[in-house]
Order: structure tokens, then sequence, then C-alpha cells
């Protein structure tokens, strides 16, 4: 029998002379002192964190516990070991050597000695990361949290409820957290029943009711079973559709369908016709037996409305939008379509138009009526309008003319002329953009996206502490191609996702390389804000992640504040997850946006990179410097890493050292550079660092 390492164990009045089971448990057993200080683990709960037991006896769990859950799991041992409670229990992670992360669920028992303290805790630990992998899972693919029309529920294989999304909440009238910790129940036996059919045929179908007499309610629900990746039963998924209405009521059928279709062709917040329903309208028009008429479109986009949003909150902008879509309709005739494209870009269509001069006089009726002041909330707000114009004259198709009065009003906009109508000497350089853009989906397929890496420099010890991935496009005719002409085209269509894609991939790649030549560096990725919409981000991440097997605390994502400002509650919820993964984030430009304190506060991140522009002039504008030193400031007192980009000289380099920057990036240390030269750069820069090989001595007995 082998010896189990151990500290010496105060006298608590257990039996642990008979160690032997203690150490033989199939369950993880540790015994802790009042410090934290692991004084005895069994062989199991070292397996689970892929440690020896000589490794954990004589460690703070403090040291082994992911820094999310160091808090909860000192306020618990507090909380022990000053006797406010005799038992706790908690689900917890540990980080394994490998850097990935365990769930354990913990039931912890204080132990007092002679003296009547408390002088131990024991521990019983099983490993549920399964479970909680399964969990994430199930949220993933469910969209299970305030998206769903329908409620779901989570359980265990033994019926408790493990979580819940609102319908669910606003189905059984209670909240998540009574729903998770319910007693036993009647239910939980009918809901093992049921689990027990899912298994054995895949799933389970049926209705279930809620509540009772007049409120009760009919639900058709499915329950499915989820397996681990031990293929071990580890949840159940249960989505239950309330169909009381439907099947007490033949009429909420006919009025459900009424309503779905309006809801597909309108816009929820305006109410007017959304492009769905305009490309049908426009359509109908020009295949109608007047369509020898014609049919005009007018793109109406808001100037400045963004300011709105950012000063005021999007109530104010939502009420702003609804006001606007109201006096577009007053300002148009019958027969004409108002409708919203979103954000704050509407179209009017405008059938039986064929003259530019009509249309243009219809335009100049909406910008006047447009001009006068909206009362929102007790606040007046003036608007202005770019508005741009097309005719379908002999193009037929919808897709040219939104695409024609697109250029128009992008034109309006740019040249201040507030109303213009489209003409095609002005749209060749729109025409190049467009084939760029098409020649850019090829070039992900091919290949010739290249990336180059600029170093960051940790001012702590004047060493290289990460580098920065960017995009370059080397073109076979056009030569290099900067991101600045043809990323702001991807970010205008679907393309920014398969590029951010190619991005991480080609980035996580050479992150692998560094590490298999013994020179593991984080490496940072840009995101835009239209990656932050997309549900399917994180997966994306942890697939990355896995196919380089790259631990995530060697990636870090770099965000704006405009993505983060454009629907802070799903940015939010969506780093939260990443950075749950280990994945470090950054706001990129900060200073340049309009972030607010609030939103600030509550978003998971690492770190602020402070934006180049007040770098870049600091030694001569002394607000600058004044700005610089105040977000640095504000970065420590929130626990965040203030990074300054953009250190061209030695004196910027010296005035953000001092100022207590931790990180700085710029063509002082190294301009962006391809994977083999920063290879390279790297080494020479290790070597530089590293003190001269001793001479041996020239005397030889």
């Amino acid at each position: 029998m082998h010896e189990q390492s151990c500290l010496p164990v105060p006298d608590t009045g257990v039996n642990v002379t008979d160690l032997q089971v203690f150490d033989m448990a199939a369950t993880g057993m540790v015994l802790t002192d009042c410090s934290g200080t692991f004084r005895r683990v069994n062989p199991t709960f070292a397996r689970m964190l892929g440690r020896s037991v000589e490794e954990l006896t004589g460690a703070p769990f403090s040291v082994l516990t992911s820094p999310d859950d160091v808090s909860k799991s000192q306020t618990i041992m507090k909380d022990l070991v000053a006797g406010n409670v005799e038992t706790a229990r908690l689900d917890k992670r540990y980080l394994r050597p490998d850097g990935s992360v365990i769930w354990v669920d913990m039931t912890c028992r204080a132990l007092v000695g002679p003296t009547g303290k408390v002088e131990m805790i024991l521990t019983q630990a099983l490993d549920v990361t399964a479970r909680m992998v399964a969990e994430e899972e199930l949220r993933r693919q469910a969209m299970l949290f305030d998206t769903l029309f329908d409620a779901v529920f989570i359980g265990e294989p033994g019926g408790r409820i493990t979580d819940c999304n609102a319908a669910a909440e606003r189905l059984t009238g209670r909240t998540r957290a009574e729903l998770v910790a319910a007693p036993e129940t009647p239910a939980r036996k009918v809901w093992m029943n049921r689990m027990r059919t899912a298994v054995e045929n895949g799933a389970w179908a049926g209705d279930v009711y809620f509540g009772s007499g007049p409120e009760r309610r009919v639900t058709e629900t499915t329950i499915v079973p989820v397996r681990g990746t031990d293929g071990q039963l580890a949840a159940g998924i249960a989505v239950c559709r309330d169909v009381t209405e439907v099947r007490n009521n033949a009429a909420a059928l006919v009025r459900a369908e009424q309503q779905a279709r309006h809801d597909a062709g309108h816009d929820l917040l305006t109410g007017l016709p959304n492009r769905k329903l305009l490309i049908e309208r426009f359509e109908e028009f020009v295949t109608s037996p007047r369509a020898a008429d014609g049919v005009a479109l007018l793109m109406i986009d808001l100037d400045r409305f963004k300011d709105v949003n950012d000063t005021l909150g999007h109530q104010y902008g939502d009420e702003l939008l609804i006001q606007v879509g109201q006096v577009l309709q007053s300002s148009v005739r019958d027969q004409d379509v108002v409708g919203r494209l979103g954000g704050d870009e509407f179209a009017v269509l405008l059938p039986g138009v064929t003259a530019i001069d009509m249309a243009m006089a219809l335009a100049d009726r909406i910008r006047e009526a447009l001009e006068q002041p909206f009362r929102v909330n007790g606040i007046d707000l003036d608007v202005e309008a770019s508005v741009g114009i097309a005719l379908s004259g002999e193009h037929r198709d919808v897709a040219t003319v939104l695409r024609q009065a697109d250029v128009a009003m992008y034109v309006a906009k740019r040249q201040g002329l507030d109303v213009f109508a489209y003409d095609p000497a002005i749209d060749q350089h729109s025409t190049e953009r467009l084939g760029l853009l098409g020649e850019l989906r090829g070039a992900l397929a091919r290949q010739e996206l290249v990336m180059y890496f600029q170093p960051k420099i940790g001012l702590s010890k004047d060493e290289i502490v990460g580098a920065e991935a960017l995009v370059r496009w080397q073109h076979p005719t056009l030569g290099m191609i900067m991101p600045d002409e043809f990323i702001p085209m991807a970010e205008h269509t679907g393309l920014i996702r398969s590029l951010t894609r190619y991005v991480l991939d080609a980035a996580l790649a050479e992150a692998r390389r560094w590490m298999d030549a013994g020179r593991p560096l984080p490496v940072s990725v840009n995101l835009s804000a239209r990656n932050l919409l997309e549900e399917r981000l994180v997966e994306q991440v942890i697939q990355s992640l896995h196919k380089h097997q790259v631990p995530p605390s060697l990636l870090e994502l770099e965000i704006t504040e405009t993505s983060v400002v454009t629907d802070p509650t799903n940015a939010r919820r969506l780093l939260g997850r990443l950075r749950t993964l280990g994945v470090r984030i950054s706001i990129d430009d900060f200073g340049a946006g309009f972030t607010s304190l609030a939103v600030l506060k509550n978003l998971p991140i690492n770190e602020l990179k402070i934006d180049r522009s007040f770098i870049a002039d600091m030694i001569q504008q002394p607000s600058d410097a004044l700005i610089v030193r105040s977000v640095v400031q504000l970065s420590h007192n929130l626990g965040l890493t203030a990074v300054a980009e953009g250190v061209e000289d030695e004196a910027v380099l010296a005035a953000v050292r001092a100022m207590g920057c931790d990180i700085v990036q710029g063509y002082h240390f190294s301009r962006p550079l391809s994977a083999r030269d920063f290879e390279a750069w790297h080494l020479r820069h290790i070597e530089r660092r590293q003190p001269p090989a001793k001479q041996e001595s020239d005397d030889h007995e």
C-alpha cells in the first residue's frame, strides 16, 4: 500500500485514523484548514485536477481555483469557519495544469475540534464537468435565455430542475430561482418516467399541464435526453409550447396566423413595412397593368441619429424612429408605401412616378416635414435626413433599384446635398468597390489574405507579452491591399463573418506554431460590431481553439466601443460566455467612442486600449495627456490592464510609462510584421534580454 502524503491534521473529533476510507473513496475527498490550505486530499480528487497528491498537499485552494470563482469560494469558507453554517454546497471551477477547466460539485462540512472551534473543512467533490458542458451546449443550441417564445426547462436525470428560460417563468408564474430550488414533488416522478421513455425512444412528446382550474395551461411538450462527452446521460431538455388558446378557441389560431404574417412583413418597432414587404410591393407595382408608369424609390437616412442613442439612450432613439415613421406616412400620397429597412434607414415607394422632378418634389416635401422639432419625453430633437432617389426605368429588379438609391443617398450624405438622384456617372467607384467585394469572396477561398503581427510590450519587465493579428490582402494584380480598403466593405455585408473566421483560424494556427517552438505568446484578434450580433460566435471560437489545441488564455478578442453600444445587453452576454471560457477581452480604440461608465463597469473585460489619436498628440496637447492619464487610472481602478497603442517615439514611451501604463504597442518597437519576420523579431528580442554567457577559463590542468 502506498503512503498518503499529508500535513498534520488537528484533532477535530473525526476518525481520520481510518484514512483508507478517505483515500479509497470513489469521490474526491479533501481536508482543508481554516486558512484554505489543502491538508489532505485523496487520489480521486488529485486525478480530477490532473495533479499528484503530493503536489496538492499544502497548496492553497485559491491558487488552483478559476479566478472567477475565488471570491465565492472564500465567502463560503469564511461562513464555515465562523460557524455561520455547518454545511455548504457550491459548483466551482478548478484549473488543470494544461489550462483546461474542470467543474466540481463541492459539499463542504465544518469540523469542530476539542476547543469548540472549527479547525478543518471536510469536502466531498464530484466532477460535474459533463453536466455543465451539456447545459452550456443546451443554452447554445436552444437559444435558451430570453429568446425563445417557448418555455424551456433543463433538468437532471433525477428530476431536479437546473435551469429554465424567461418563458418558463411566465408559464409557471415562478422565478428561475424558485424553480431551481423547488423541493421534491410528484412532478419529479413524472419527469423521471418520461425521461426513461425519452432515453428508450430518443425523445418523448405529449401534453403537459401547468396550474389548475381556470388558470390551467396546456402545453405541447418535447423532452430530449442529452449525453455528456463520456456518453452518460447528463441532462434532459423539455420544450413546452403553450397551446391553451389554440386548443380552446379556433379563432385564436386564425388571429395568431394573421399576426405572424403581419409580423413577417412589418417592422416591430414602427409598424411600417419591412424590407421583405417593401420588395414584394415593388414587384407588385412593376408587374401591374400600370407598370409602364414606373416606380420611384426614395432611400432616407437620418443624420446624426447615433448621437441621440449615445447621448440620451435607446429609449429616446426608438421613440424618435416611431415619430419619424408617422411623419413620413403623413407626408406621402395614399398609394405610396413607407417602410423601415433597419436602424435609421427608411424607404418610400412611389408608384407611377417616372420623372425625376416629381420624385425630387416629393423628397423635398418629406425633408421639410422632418425639419419640424420632434418632442420626445419632454425634449425637442431636431432631425435632418439625406435622401437618395432612383427610378425603376428599364430596371425591373428591386436589387438594382435599391442599390442605385443607396448609392444616391450615400452621395447626398457625403456631399451635404440633402437630396440626390441617382446618376450612372457617379457610380463607377461604387462598381469598382462591388467588384473588389466580389473578388474578396474568392480571396478567402484562395487564401490570399495573409496575417501580420505587431508586438505588445509589457513595461514592467520590458518584454513582449503578446501580438495583435492584422490582416492584409495579397491581391494577385493589385498587390498588397491594406485592411482599410476591404474590411469596411465586408462589414456592410455578411462577408465579415467569413472574414473573421478566417483571421481567427489563421491567428490561432500561428499561436500554435509559437507554442511548438517553445515561445508561447497570446495573440489578439479584432471583432466587428456584426460579430457581436452573431449567436454562433462563441461556438466558432471554441471550435478554432480546439482545432489548433491552443489554450483559451492565449487568445484575446478586441472589440470597439461602437460595437458594444450597438447592443450592450447582447454584447455583455456573449462576452461573458467568452470570458468564462478563459478568453481575454479588450476594448479597442477606447476614448474615441461613447461607452458610458454604466455600460463599461458591467462588461466582462480585461483590458482597455487607449485610442492612438490621444497617444499621438499627448506631448503637444496637454488635454490629450490628461485624457490618457485618466484612462490609465480608470483602468487600474476597474482592475483592468491599460494599453497605449500608437507609441511612435521615445518621448511618448517615457510619458505613458510615467503615467503607469501597463502595455505599449507601436512603430517605436515594430511595425506589423509578416509571420516569418515576426518570429525572427521575437527571437532577437528574447536573445537581447538574455544575460551574456560566462566565459570559460583558459587555464587547464
